[in-house]
C-alpha cells in the first residue's frame, strides 16, 4: 500500500469519526463506533508497516552483503608485511608483518579486516578459507629466505646474508646485501638470524623478522637410521595415541590453541595452558607438564622467557615453535618425544 493511499484513507476515516462525535448523542453508541474507527485505523497502520518491512528486506540484505564484501580483501605480499586489495584492485589495508606471520598469510589469500574494533583502536584480521576471491591477483616476483644468518663482509664493508639454516644444517647461499635502513631498524649484528626477502631482479634483501637466537632451530645432529623413523604427513595424522598419558604445557598461542588442544587430545594427551604473564601461574603449568611448548610468534617475551627458564630448571624438554601450523606443532612434539625418549602410557 502506498503511503499516499494510507494517508487518504486515514484522513477520510478521521473525518467520518469526527462527524459521528458531533452528531451521535447516545454515548454507548458513540463508544462502539469509536472502537470500530480505532480498530480500522490500527489495522490500516499495521498493513502499511508490514509492507514497508517486506519492501525494505531486499534492500537490507543488499546493504549487509555490501558491508560484508567491503570487509573482504585479497592479500598482496610485500617485502615486509603486505596490503589488502579490494574489488577495485586498490591497496586499501596495510597488514603488518606480525599479523602475516600469526595468520600464515600467503600471496593471494582472502582475509577479513574490521577497522578499530580491538582494544586500543587496533584492527581485527582473520584469514578466510575456501572464500571466493573479491579479485584475482597476479603472482609476485618476491624471493623469500627464512632463517638466514647476518654476516659482515670486510671487502664490501656491508652487512650481508650468505648462510641459511635448513634441513641439512647451516649451508652457504649466494651473498645478498642487507638494506641499510634495516640495519638500524632491527639493530642487526653478526650472527643474528632473520627472515628476509628480495625482488627477483635485485641483490638487496629487506629484513622481515629478527629471531631470538636462543629460539632458532640449531644445526641438526646426525642420527642413525635405527634411531629415527621418518614419519609421512599421512601417518602423522592417522596415528592416534602418540601422546597418550603425556601432559603438554602450552603458553600463549591464543589464535591456534584450540587446534593444538584438539591434536593433543585425539592422540590421548592432555594440554595444560595459560596466557598469563604471572610467574607463579607459568611455573604451575610447567610443573604439571611433561613437555613445554612455546609458540614464539604468539606469546609475549616475558611468558616465553619464564616458561623456558622454568623448563630448564626442572629439567623438562621444551619445544620452540617458529611457525603456527598444527602440522608443525604435532611434528615438533613427536620429535621431542623421540629425542628425549619419553614413554607414553598404553591405552587400555
Amino acid at each position: 500500500m502506498k503511503k499516499t493511499v494510507k494517508r487518504e484513507m486515514s484522513d477520510m476515516l478521521k473525518k467520518s469519526w469526527i462527524s459521528d462525535i458531533e452528531n451521535i448523542k447516545d454515548l454507548d453508541i458513540l463508544e462502539k463506533e469509536t472502537q470500530k474507527y480505532l480498530k480500522i485505523l490500527k489495522t490500516l497502520s499495521e498493513m502499511y508497516d508490514r509492507e514497508g518491512e517486506q519492501s525494505n528486506q531486499p534492500k537490507n540484505e543488499e546493504l549487509k552483503r555490501e558491508k560484508d564484501e567491503k570487509d573482504l580483501f585479497i592479500f598482496s605480499r610485500k617485502l615486509n608485511g603486505g596490503m589488502g586489495l579490494d574489488k577495485h584492485y586498490e591497496e586499501v589495508v596495510y597488514v603488518p608483518e606480525k599479523i602475516v606471520r600469526q595468520l600464515e598469510l600467503r600471496h593471494g589469500d582472502v582475509f577479513k579486516c574490521e577497522k578499530n574494533v580491538l582494544k586500543g583502536g587496533k584492527d581485527y584480521f582473520e584469514k578466510l578459507e575456501n572464500q571466493t576471491k573479491p579479485v584475482e591477483i597476479e603472482e609476485n616476483s618476491i624471493i623469500e629466505y627464512d632463517y638466514v644468518v647476518v654476516g659482515y663482509d670486510e671487502t664490501l664493508k656491508r652487512y650481508v646474508c650468505n648462510e641459511q639454516y635448513g634441513d641439512n644444517g647451516l649451508v652457504s647461499i649466494p651473498t645478498w646485501l642487507i638494506h641499510e635502513q634495516d640495519i638500524s631498524k632491527f639493530n642487526l649484528k653478526e650472527g643474528d638470524v632473520v627472515s628476509a626477502a628480495r625482488m627477483s631482479d635485485r641483490n638487496i634483501v629487506r629484513i622481515r623478522w629478527k629471531y631470538n637466537t636462543d629460539d632458532v632451530i640449531p644445526t641438526p645432529k646426525p642420527k642413525k637410521a635405527t634411531e629415527y623413523k621418518e614419519k609421512t604427513f599421512q601417518n602423522l595424522f592417522e596415528e592416534q595415541e602418540e601422546f597418550y598419558g603425556l601432559n603438554i604445557g602450552i603458553f600463549g598461542a591464543e589464535t591456534y590453541i584450540c587446534n593444538y588442544i584438539k591434536e593433543v587430545e585425539k592422540r590421548g594427551g592432555h594440554v595444560n595452558y595459560t596466557d598469563s604473564d604471572v610467574r607463579s601461574q607459568i611455573e604451575k603449568v610447567v610443573s604439571q607438564s611433561d613437555i613445554i611448548v612455546i609458540p614464539i610468534l604468539q606469546t609475549s617475551h616475558t611468558k616465553a622467557e619464564l616458561a623456558k627458564d622454568g623448563a630448564k630448571r626442572s629439567g623438562k624438554p621444551f619445544v620452540i615453535l617458529k611457525t603456527n601450523g598444527k602440522t608443525n606443532f604435532v611434528r615438533q612434539v613427536m620429535n621431542c618425544i623421540e629425542e628425549h625418549n619419553l614413554k607414553c602410557e598404553v591405552s587400555k
